[in-house]
Parts: structure tokens; sequence; C-alpha cells
């Protein structure tokens, strides 16, 4: 049984969860008990998740894994009940993803949606790696913060958005197939740039133009703010130290 972020669930639920892990049973109002002699559970939270992105981003983003556990252990203890946490057999701390896993993951979401295309319009897609480089690029911008989701926006973005718009555009149709790779130094000032498209039929090229993600952009834009209210924080600090000293 899979319970995906406890930490959410109210309070009289984890209190119904210590009788579970302790007795193995499970009493309603009526009486009535229920067993868990043959099951497993599963706690999944994202408690000490704002504590890694920390150590990430101070460690160059792979901070050593002892420090990744102590500091989510920290934050379990601080966030909730001890006879909760002492019934748990074991507690796993997962790292954040490295890059040979944010482009295997990348690879696994690009096949899926050529299969699909194949299946579906029988349109047969290839996705050159520089195109591939620039998923990658993107989707592993805010990884430490919010794992591979960013990386399943960009490539619906870059190559699902792609294929649909070929298609509306009557460029792709039935039995077609189609090599889509990034055109070079279209990247401009304004964060677009464009996906170009070479039908395999007859060579005739398609350019669509792709906008950088608006979600990625806040996220940036986020992290420049709380950057510039650390280095203020600092200064008032160190003014606070000079007149102390003065």
């Amino acid at each position: 049984m899979l319970l995906d972020e406890v930490e959410k669930a109210h309070s009289d639920v984890l209190n119904i969860l210590l009788q579970v892990m302790e007795d193995g049973i499970l009493t309603d109002g009526k009486g009535r008990t229920v067993s868990f002699k043959n099951a497993i559970l599963v706690l999944t939270s994202n408690i000490g998740s704002r504590r890694i992105l920390d150590l990430s981003k101070t460690h160059d983003g792979r901070p050593e894994y002892s420090k990744l556990v102590v500091a989510v252990k920290g934050e379990l203890e601080a966030s909730m009940k001890p006879e909760l946490l002492n019934r748990i057999d074991e507690i796993v701390v997962f790292e954040p993803l490295s890059d040979d896993q944010l482009t295997l993951i990348a690879a696994m979401m690009i096949l899926d949606i050529t299969v699909r295309s194949q299946m579906e319009r029988n349109i047969e897609i290839g996705v050159t790696r520089a195109l591939t480089k620039r998923i990658v690029a993107e989707g592993s911008k805010s990884a430490g913060q919010f794992g591979a989701r960013p990386m399943r926006r960009a490539v619906q973005r870059i190559v699902e958005d792609s294929i649909s718009d070929a298609i509306v555009q009557g460029y792709l149709v039935d039995d077609d197939s189609a090599v889509f790779d990034l055109l070079e130094g279209a990247v401009n000032g304004n964060g677009s740039y464009q996906v170009l498209v070479t039908r395999s039929r007859d060579d005739v090229k398609l350019y669509i133009e792709v906008e950088e993600s608006s979600r990625d952009t806040l996220v940036n834009q986020s992290d420049a703010i709380i950057e510039d209210e650390i280095t203020l924080d600092e200064e008032v600090n160190a003014a606070k130290v000079v007149n102390a000293n003065w």
C-alpha cells in the first residue's frame, strides 16, 4: 500500500497508521477489523526537499549523501511524531537526479512520443542528438527543486507540440516520416529558437519556433529574487555589526 506525500495527511489519518503499524490490524467504528498481515506500507514524503535544494546549491548540485540523510531526518523529526517514526522499519533518502539519469528519462519520454505517433498515425519520428541535448538542458534547469517533471514539460513543449504543429499544418500526414533537429544558431535574445523538421519523402523542411517556457522563466526569476534577498540580509547584518562596533 502506497501512501504518497504522507506529510499532507490529516493528523487523524496518521494516528490510525499508528494502530496499523503496531498491531497489524485496523478496526473501524463498528468493531470490524481488517488485517494488514500480508501488506507492506510505503510512505513517501517531500519533507526536507527544501534542505536538499539548499545543499545542492552549495555543493555544485551533488551534495554528499550523508549530509542529505542528516538534513532530511532532522526535518522528519521536527515535522512528524516520534511514535510514528519509531514504527517505520527503514527511512530511505533519495539523492537528486544526476545528469545521466535525466538524460535517460528524457530519452524514454521521447521514445514514448515516437511510439504513440507510430501507432496512432503511422508517422515515424526521429529526434537528433542536438535537440535531445536541448531538451535535457531545459528540463534539468530546476530538477533539483522539481525532479523530472520539468523534463516532461520540456519534451511536451519541444517535441510533442512540434509534431502537433506539423500535423495541423498538413506538413505531416499518415505514413510519413520526419527528423526533428535543433536549428543551429536559432536561439535568440528573447529565449525562443526553432526546431527544424525534415520530411523524409521529399526533404522539404519546416521551421517551428519554440518559445522559452514562461514557467521556467518565473522559477529563474524567483531564484534570483531569493538570492538578492539573501545578499540584502547579509549587507544589513554587516551594517548592524559595524554599528555595534562603532
